[in-house]
């Protein structure tokens, strides 16, 4: 079918989008193509690089991709009253919450670091490649190091709810996802770490609640980054600097006035009605495959 479409565009003289959304990001080397995608790597993406990787890590090119958010629910809406829940900026130390996939089991762990070896061969060269590991080991590495830290307080679960959540009814369902929802919301910021792709539903999630993310950036594409300063409401970090993570967090949350802790809480906010929840992404997306059209091909 992708074939026949491709073939169809081609003979029309137009463009064709395509939906390629999923963890996964094998290149589809279609001429005139542009492809919607969650992941890839930033600083990796030149030509060069991109071919130096095996082909099952490869990923698509940044003249081709057009970068979008995860679809994620609106949780304030979902699983709230609606009415944005702004925190005030206590005295004590700054509370950071976290839910998601931390395990694996152990066949799944041997597979991933075999998997992943060319990975750890090029970073010996350049740490970039580190960012390309698996989720769940950074993840691990990223709570371990909360935990044992004395600058923050830590709110942390292993549960979660995806595609790969174990079977709830809907009454369980709903009150796990108010629980999730409460536990974010009584934080001051929310940790964001990337999951088998270079992307993460969680991020979304927490900008939906108004609260601040930390997250850890894996050389990702932050999509709409030409009309969204992500700066204005989540504080980034590089995975390089993750043994730091904790006195950055503490650092972050001491340097700003109450007044700028609520804001960036309202901004969350706006930038996910605006930009990122479902019903707002499809004039971003229009625009960004305008502007790579009218680049034309590199």
């Amino acid at each position: 079918l992708l074939t026949e479409c491709a073939q169809t565009a081609k003979s029309a003289g137009l463009p064709l989008l395509v939906d390629g959304l999923g963890d996964g990001e094998t290149p589809l080397g279609i001429d005139n193509a542009y492809i919607m995608r969650y992941g890839g790597y930033r600083t990796l993406g030149e030509e060069w690089w991109r071919n130096r990787l095996p082909v099952h890590l490869r990923f698509e090119s940044p003249h081709t991709r057009i970068q979008v958010p995860t679809q994620v629910d609106d949780l304030l809406l979902r699983c709230t009253d609606g009415v944005v829940r702004v925190r005030r900026k206590g005295e004590g130390k700054p509370v950071v919450s976290f839910a998601g996939m931390v395990k694996t089991t152990f066949k799944n762990t041997v597979h991933q670091r075999l998997d992943e070896s060319p990975l750890y061969l090029r970073g010996l060269l350049d740490d970039r490649y580190f960012a390309m590991s698996n989720g769940i080991f950074l993840r691990t590495k990223a709570l371990r190091i909360l935990e044992r830290s004395d600058k923050l307080v830590c709110k942390l679960t292993g549960q979660f709810f995806s595609p790969l959540s174990p079977r709830r009814s809907y009454d369980e369902m709903k009150e796990f996802r108010r629980g999730f929802a409460e536990m974010i919301l009584e934080s001051d910021y929310a940790l964001d770490v990337r999951g088998y792709g270079n992307a993460s539903y969680r991020l979304y999630e927490i900008l939906s609640l108004g609260r601040i993310p930390v997250i850890i950036d894996t050389e990702r594409y932050f999509p709409f980054s030409d009309v969204v300063d992500w700066h204005k409401f989540s504080l980034i970090v590089d995975f390089r600097d993750i043994k730091r993570l904790p006195q950055i967090i503490a650092d972050f949350h001491k340097s700003l006035s109450n007044e700028q802790f609520e804001t960036m809480q309202r901004e969350a906010r706006a930038a996910f009605v605006n930009y990122f929840r479902i019903d707002a992404q499809m004039p971003h997306i229009i625009r960004e495959f305008n502007r790579l059209r009218a680049l034309g091909p590199q």
